[in-house]
């Protein structure tokens, strides 16, 4: 790791020294240097740092550094009320680790159990999409993710009756994780609950 880093440090000097030798380069042939052009140069330096030093600070070699991602999923069986055909409501059945309340950086732990939703207004169409891409997953094992870590979900209990739907969080759609990363937490603890007995 640490090599890594130093490595990364020396490809970021060395960028860094070329932008510097490009701008002065520049400036000698207009054979003349202003306040702006330093200012110039130091912008320069600083975008090429950015650019170099940020794919390492926002992809860790393990999991994500910040994860926006309200649940993850193995989903079991998906119920729609009133009808599948014009649903209202969902009941997603399954195992799931929901973004933690106390900390923004962590997931409660992986329990199964169902999460009860609503249509969110305004957005019926984009819901009952993201609901039939649910059912279609549905008893694959398949682990996706969806919704918004801003946007709370309660995870109910099997004997819990339905009541009360949590508000559907649409966010950036579902997102399947086959071939992601299965050291990541959540998915890791999601792969190992055993499956529901039928």
């Amino acid at each position: 790791m640490a090599r890594a880093a130093r490595d990364q440090l020396d490809l970021v000097l060395e960028v860094c020294s070329k932008v510097r030798e490009e701008t002065r380069h520049r400036l000698r042939l207009r054979g003349k240097t202003l306040k702006g052009d330093y200012w110039l140069m130091g912008r320069r330096t600083i975008v090429a740092l950015i650019v170099c030093l940020l794919p390492g600070v926002l992809i860790p070699g393990t999991g994500a550094s910040s994860d926006w991602t309200g649940v993850y999923a193995r989903i079991d069986k998906v119920v729609f009320e009133p009808s599948e055909s014009a649903p209202e409501r969902i009941q997603i059945w399954g195992a799931f680790a929901i973004a933690s309340k106390q900390d923004r950086n962590s997931y409660d732990r992986a329990e199964r159990g169902y999460l009860y939703y609503s249509l969110k207004p305004g957005k019926e169409a984009v819901c009952r999409k993201e609901w039939a891409d649910l059912k279609a997953v549905a008893g694959t094992d398949e682990i996706v993710s969806f919704g918004s870590r801003s946007e709370p979900t309660r995870l109910r209990k099997a004997a819990d009756k339905p009541g009360d739907p949590d508000v559907y969080p649409v966010a950036s759609g579902i997102t399947k994780m086959s071939g992601r990363n299965s050291d990541y937490g959540p998915i890791r603890e999601l792969k190992s609950l055993p499956k529901e007995r039928q």
